[in-house]
C-alpha cells in the first residue's frame, strides 16, 4: 500500500498533483481533517490537489454519546456516492488499494 501524506510533511520529487496522476483509475483510499474516509476510483486532480473519485463510499465516524451501545459495530456511518470532489487542502492521508496478486 503506497502512503502520501498531504500538507507540511509531504516530501516527493514531484508535485503531489504529478505523482497522483500515475495512479489513474485507481482504487484509493482519502482521509480527511474531520475524520471522514472516502474510498473509490481515482478519476481527476489538479495542481491544488483536489481529487474527484467515482464509484465512491463516504465513511464517517459517529461521536460517542451518538453510538449505540447494545452495538458494537456502531463506531462508523457509511454511505454510497456516485462521486465525491475532496478538496486538497482537507486531505490529511492517501493510500492505494493494490491487488494481492
Amino acid at each position: 500500500m503506497s502512503h502520501f501524506v498531504i500538507g507540511n510533511s509531504f516530501c516527493m520529487e514531484k508535485p503531489p498533483h504529478l505523482k497522483l496522476d500515475e495512479l489513474f483509475e485507481s482504487i484509493l483510499r482519502i482521509g480527511i481533517d474531520d475524520g471522514r474516509i472516502f474510498v473509490g476510483r481515482f478519476l481527476a486532480v489538479d495542481k491544488d490537489v483536489n481529487v474527484i473519485l467515482c464509484e465512491c463510499c463516504e465513511f464517517v465516524p459517529i461521536s460517542e454519546e451518538d453510538r449505540d451501545k447494545d452495538k458494537p459495530d456502531t463506531h462508523i456511518f457509511s454511505r454510497q456516492l456516485n462521486s465525491a470532489l475532496i478538496p486538497g487542502k482537507q486531505i490529511v492521508s492517501i493510500h492505494e488499494r493494490r491487488s494481492s496478486t
